[in-house]
């Protein structure tokens, strides 16, 4: 959760946002996407929230990790919740 998209993590509908090697400038807004499908080895294709335009971007090609997931708030709840039940 919140770590890099690499080609074995990528899923379709998870949320993402730009990583560690971004380096396509604006296209996404600064905001989040959802990963629509897969390009070719080594590439995700995302959907951007704020202009619903689509782009490739790397999930280890080249080495290179453009997109890291993001967390939601059920993702969020559910580690809560285990945290607590390791705790006691």
């Amino acid at each position: 959760v919140g770590g890099v998209v690499t080609a074995d993590s990528l899923r379709e509908g998870a949320r993402v946002k730009r990583g560690p090697d971004w380096k396509w400038g604006q296209q996404d807004g600064h905001g989040e996407g959802v990963i629509i499908g897969t390009s070719p080895a080594g590439w995700a294709r995302v959907k951007w929230d704020w202009s619903g335009e689509t782009h490739a971007y790397r999930v280890g090609q080249k080495d290179a990790y453009d997109l890291v997931f993001v967390e939601t708030k059920s993702q969020v709840c559910r580690l809560s919740w285990l945290q607590q039940a390791f705790d006691e």
